[in-house]
């Protein structure tokens, strides 16, 4: 019984530095959440102003660190104004003004570019977003007042991002550039862009 039991002592003994290192290289599951905030240019592909954005975002860290797959949800309200000509009133033209408020819930996986042990590191990633929409339309032709339209519309598009990141604390500092993806149909709104570039700042906290 000995003879057998002091071989095996042996073989675990030996083991065991390698099982521990095994057991610490082993890809870990890391929760997050964080905060973003900053704007959004929707000039660039539509008539509409720029407007303040606010995100939120949780999920998870894989790969050891190099992998996020986040869930995100943001939101901004844009607004346009201008004016056209409409012979169908006495004044000739009609003047309106536009709000358009963008609730987008987004699937995105980010990829680090440096080891998770470096205190700055650059990523990229992409994902489908969902688009709840709604826009507010008010008019008047020549003072006259012609009343409050609104539009819901739903539509699916994506989002594109890359930022850069530095450890503070329990998370990080970020500092992201985001391009979301979309088109609007509807009757106020004809067949136009929702897309938008997005510049934000916020942390990400690790837990």
């Amino acid at each position: 019984m000995r003879k057998t039991l002091f071989p095996l002592l042996v073989v675990c003994f030996l083991a065991w530095p390698a099982a521990a290192a095994a057991q610490e290289d082993a890809p870990k599951i890391v929760p997050f959440a964080g905060l973003k905030l900053g704007g959004a240019l929707h000039s660039v592909f539509s008539e509409l102003g720029p407007a303040a954005q606010v995100e939120l975002e949780g999920g998870a860290t894989l790969l050891a660190g190099r992998l996020d797959l986040a869930l995100s949800l943001s939101w901004d309200r844009s607004a346009a104004s201008g004016s056209a000509d409409d012979d169908r009133f006495d004044a000739g033209s009609v003047k309106w003004e536009l709000d358009q408020d963008f609730l987008m819930i987004g699937l995105v996986a980010r990829y680090r570019f440096l080891p998770p042990t470096q205190a700055y590191n650059a990523y990229a990633g992409a994902g489908p977003r969902l688009l709840l929409m709604r826009t507010t339309v008010n008019g008047d032709a020549g003072g006259a007042d012609l009343g409050e339209n609104r539009q819901t519309e739903t539509r699916f598009g994506a989002v594109l991002v890359g930022g850069g990141e530095y450890v503070l604390g329990p998370g990080a500092v970020l500092l992201e550039v985001a391009m979301g993806v979309g088109s609007l149909s509807g009757l106020i709104t004809g067949e136009s862009s929702s897309s938008a570039l997005s510049l934000l700042l916020g942390y990400r906290l690790r837990f």
